[in-house]
């Protein structure tokens, strides 16, 4: 049986449409390259939103160490405050001293 004569195809023959000699792409290439799929777009837009969250999450935990350092400041001028405040003499009657003290802090603390 004779071998059927068919096309025969030389790699040095062929040379892509796309490419030119001069390495530079024909404009339908650098369309269909720019071209994004959907997948792709779907994983950009996945992306943005995870970083947007990311970055939300970042500012609220900023703002809770923010407001438990202030809540821990109060809590200790208060216990400060109490103690003062708790002082005794010897027969068991307050301190007048620590009482004055205390209100001339909060008229000092006023002027300011």
């Amino acid at each position: 049986m004779p071998k059927k004569k068919g096309k025969q195809s030389s790699s040095a023959e062929e040379t892509p449409n796309d490419v030119t000699a001069s390495g530079t792409s024909s404009p339908h290439l650098m369309k269909k390259l720019q071209k994004v799929s959907a997948y792709e777009r779907a994983k950009k837009i996945y992306e943005k939103i995870q970083y947007e969250k990311a970055q939300e999450k970042a500012i609220r935990l900023q703002e809770r160490e923010r407001k438990q350092e202030l809540l821990k400041m109060r809590v200790r001028a208060k216990r400060k405050r109490n103690k003062t405040l708790r002082r005794c003499n010897k027969k068991g009657q307050p301190n007048l001293n620590a009482q004055v003290e205390i209100i001339l802090g909060k008229l000092e603390k006023e002027k300011k």
